[in-house]
């Protein structure tokens, strides 16, 4: 009996077991999540015509709501709708005053709505509306919870988009971000200073006896968005639509270019792809957590503050206008949502970018998103093909950002650029004719459509996984080149997406002659004069290289100096010369920053030092590249990487080059000290209206200007107070000043903790001081 029961216990555990393990590979080759079996997935009946909603929020972050749907005449049974999990229903009612009863299914299946809930209303009789009323608390956004864009409400900021759900919202699917669209009218009040948009005409208000009033009404459906807060506004007219910009006051000056922007990428876009109907674009900038967690919801565009950094964003604003085209007027649902929606906005600001800075700008964007991408999956392991990409997968922000754009970018080097906008205005008219909602078939129809009988490879948005390529057993004889392309396993264990063929690079002086050649086979090509380099082109396919380039024998890399391995580089600003057998072309002018970009990623991969490319330049012959280094530290090992393509001879790409070095030791160097200071550290009876705090060094410093929050916090605790700063500046490369924000507070002790933050050119750290002084009292 015994035996017989530890069998079936084995038995059970076998299939336990073996059910768990399907499961954890299955999500870790697609990135759905099993637990999706058992959340609600309520059946949505199209019954409202019209919302009308007021808000009152002039008691953040409590605010009420009063909804007001109008019902397909005459409605009764189940009506379903989302609702924000941080709101709660203080009752409903038809319009002949009748109690409505409602419930609520809190675990809703959707990777989209994140923090919303479903709720249930039972209408017993025929309606024509369904009258809420409800309550919430919109302080999510404080608790670092703001998902996608859902929440951010602080006492001065309020914002509302379609994934917040903070109004009642019947979506057609759970899988995008568009829910139906109603002709709305929409009443806000706010505290007195507050300035507000919203997507719609302006309409008159009558003013509240606390606070200001706001109304924005559509005829047209429309799709409920809303930003207040205290802010400078701006109103231009773009044509026939409305452009409102709300910054804060550091920033109101980029009002008008950015209005000049916002109106050449509309331009750029509408001649591309023809143009939307949009009554009103805003753009707003609000207090989030650093300068990349922008967001764009139905007719607003909304920036964090260290977006800006003194200029306009000008990637980040094209990616959120395409939102206009594809992800509001063109919303897709299911397979393909997050390729068609985040990967078309992105694909279209790298186009604007070609457009204004040269083709080069683009091709540097998508070459930057793909090592991104190629660097997260490797680490994940999880690769879906481009329509496949959902949220919650390990390695989502590069999936959606980078990867799928960079799809779309070599599905154009396939199509061309005529033939890829022509392919998208053809996607555009298809699902603006059909009823339903749209996903990747739509896509692909209208593909397929432009495309003819040209063959496309859909291989990365239609499978798992990616190419690995290299060139291998290349031999250069005079004006022939022999050798094999072969395919490599991926070290993941990634299955390879790209069908069995690519393209074939060589240069010759007298041109580059292409051809398509078979993974495995072996290649031959001729040339009019001897042939100086091949290179394996996968610009039509999502896969990499390695080694890509190969270069005849003495045209490569000849010498650097340092020496590779050097253990003695010199501290401080350092010229690096790469010496090569060949001239090379012309330099871009982002050479710099994609050869600082690639050794950042390569430091934080290899748990090297970090450096800065201060500029690049060629020599006269155009045969010695020197880049000048800053930033280094002493004793220290780094790795530069020129990444493969950045440079070029007689027009092809040359392959990655890698130069490693360790810094020498300070070995007696004296650490940089604060010299003088004003106010003096120690002095007593500072004036509380002190404009300033300036510092001067011993010796010529880094740009750094701030402080550890741990060393803040230490002073804290022993009773020091810490300065509300404005702006900062070096005057010079010793003397650092701070603008003081608000005036000191009388008979405190303040303190500055100069540490680890600070370090001199030669990379040396200052000797740690604590600044301090008191106030008069």
């Amino acid at each position: 009996m015994a035996r017989r029961l530890l069998f079936w216990l084995w038995f059970v555990a076998c299939i336990v077991g073996g059910i768990y393990g399907v499961a954890r590979l299955l999500r870790h080759q697609t990135g759905w999540d099993p637990n999706r079996l058992f959340d609600v997935r309520p059946e949505f009946a199209d019954v409202v015509a019209r919302l009308d909603l007021e808000l009152d929020l002039r008691a953040p972050p409590r605010f009420a709501g009063k909804a007001r749907l109008t019902l397909r005449a005459p409605t009764t049974g189940r009506v379903w709708l989302l609702l924000n999990r941080s709101l709660d229903v203080q009752s409903a009612a038809d319009e002949q005053g009748r109690a409505v009863a409602w419930s609520t299914r809190n675990r809703v299946r959707s990777d989209y709505h994140r923090e919303a809930r479903a709720l249930a209303f039972d209408l017993a009789a025929p309606a024509r509306e369904l009258r809420i009323d409800y309550v919430g608390n919109g302080a999510d956004g404080t608790e670092q919870r703001d998902w996608m864009g859902v929440l951010r409400m602080a006492p001065d900021e309020l914002r509302m988009s379609p994934q917040t759900v903070f109004y009642p919202q019947l979506p057609l699917e759970f899988d995008g971000p568009r829910p139906r669209a109603w002709p709305t009218r929409l009443t806000v009040l706010t505290p007195a200073e507050f300035e507000a948009y919203a997507p719609g005409q302006p309409q008159p208000c009558e003013p509240p006896s606390v606070g200001r009033a706001w109304c924005f009404a559509s005829a047209t459906p429309t799709v409920l968005s809303l930003f207040a807060a205290p802010r400078v506004r701006r109103e231009t007219l773009l044509g026939d639509a409305r452009f409102v910009t709300l910054l804060r006051e550091p920033h109101a000056a980029l009002g008008e270019p950015l209005a000049r922007d916002a109106e050449s990428v509309l331009r750029f876009y509408s001649d591309l792809w023809g143009p939307v109907g949009a009554q009103s674009l805003g753009l707003v900038e609000f207090v989030g957590r650093g300068a990349s967690y922008n967001w764009a919801s139905q007719g607003i565009l909304a920036f964090e503050t260290g977006a800006f950094a003194g200029s306009v964003p000008l990637e980040s604003l094209a990616h959120e206008i395409a939102h206009l085209w594809w992800g509001q007027e063109v919303a897709p649902f299911g397979r393909g949502e997050r390729l068609l929606t985040e990967g078309l906005a992105e694909f279209a600001a790298w186009r604007y970018l070609a457009s204004v800075r040269g083709a080069a700008a683009g091709d540097a964007a998508a070459r930057a998103a793909r090592d991104d991408w190629w660097a997260t999956v490797h680490d994940t392991g999880v690769d879906p093909g481009g329509f496949d990409v959902r949220f919650g997968q390990p390695g989502y922000q590069e999936l959606a950002y980078a990867k799928g754009p960079a799809a779309l970018w070599a599905l154009q080097a396939q199509l061309g650029p005529e033939r890829m906008d022509a392919a998208l205005r053809a996607y555009r008219k298809r699902a603006g004719n059909t009823a339903e909602q749209h996903s990747s078939a739509t896509f692909v129809a209208a593909l397929r459509e432009v495309a003819g009988t040209t063959p496309l490879d859909l291989s990365a948005f239609e499978n798992a996984g990616h190419l690995h390529a290299a060139l291998a057993d290349v031999e250069f004889a005079g004006d022939v080149v022999r050798g094999r392309v072969v395919a490599t396993p991926c070290a993941k264990g990634l299955p390879p997406a790209s069908p069995p063929r690519a393209t074939l690079l060589a240069c010759s002086e007298s041109g580059i002659e292409r051809r398509d050649v078979d993974l495995g086979a072996p290649f031959e090509v001729r040339a009019a004069t001897p042939i100086l380099a091949v290179r394996l082109d996968l610009a039509g396919q999502l896969g990499h290289a390695h080694p890509a380039t190969i270069l005849a024998p003495g045209l490569g890399l000849r010498a650097t100096e340092p020496t590779d391995g050097t253990t003695d580089c010199p501290l401080g600003r350092t010229a690096l010369q790469l010496h090569f057998g060949t001239p090379l072309d012309p330099l871009d002018a982002e050479v710099s920053a994609r050869i600082e970009a690639a050794t950042r990623r390569q430091a934080r991969a290899a748990k090297t030092g970090g450096l800065r490319v201060a500029s690049a330049a060629l020599t006269a012959d155009a045969r010695t590249l020197t880049l000048e280094i800053t930033d280094t530290s002493p004793q220290t090992d780094y790795v530069l990487i020129v990444p493969d393509a950045t440079l070029r001879a007689r027009g092809l790409p040359l392959p990655e080059v890698t130069l490693r070095f360790q810094t020498r030791d300070a070995h007696g160097i004296p650490k940089p000290t604060i010299v003088s200071s004003d106010p003096p550290a120690g002095a007593r009876d500072v004036p509380i209206n002190l404009p300033r705090v300036r510092v001067v060094f011993s010796a010529p410093m880094r740009k750094g200007r701030g402080f550890r929050t741990d060393e803040l916090e230490a002073l804290s605790a022993a009773g020091a107070a810490y300065p509300e700063f404005g702006a900062s500046r070096w005057e010079d490369a010793r003397t650092l000043v701070w603008d003081i924000a608000a005036p000191l507070l009388p008979g405190r002790r303040y303190a500055l903790p100069f540490g680890a933050g600070y370090c001199s050119e030669l990379g040396v750290g200052v000797e740690r001081f604590d600044l301090q002084f008191e106030t008069t009292r």
